[in-house]
């Protein structure tokens, strides 16, 4: 079972599945064969995919926060 903490982690397993796969050398991963590794690797690629999007959206939401804080000490330094 993979454990995918960081998108580089994930790309770095399904970079060695598909070089495995194209080896034919699919016995490094014993539970793995056929369907069941194409299906792996899919799972794996929409981890990528999601842990990608949650990075975009903190970056997006810290933007907004940085915003509105700068907001707030433009008006309060306005009216001191």
């Amino acid at each position: 079972k993979a454990v995918v903490k960081s998108i580089d982690s994930a790309i770095a397993y399904v970079d060695n599945l598909e070089r495995h796969v194209a080896t034919h050398d699919i016995l490094k991963y014993p539970p793995l064969s056929g369907m069941s590794l194409i299906i792996h690797k899919n799972r794996i690629e929409h981890t990528i995919a999601n842990l990608t999007t949650a990075s975009i959206n903190t970056t997006a939401a810290e933007s907004r926060i940085r915003d509105a804080d700068m907001s707030k000490r433009a008006v309060c330094a306005f009216y001191e």
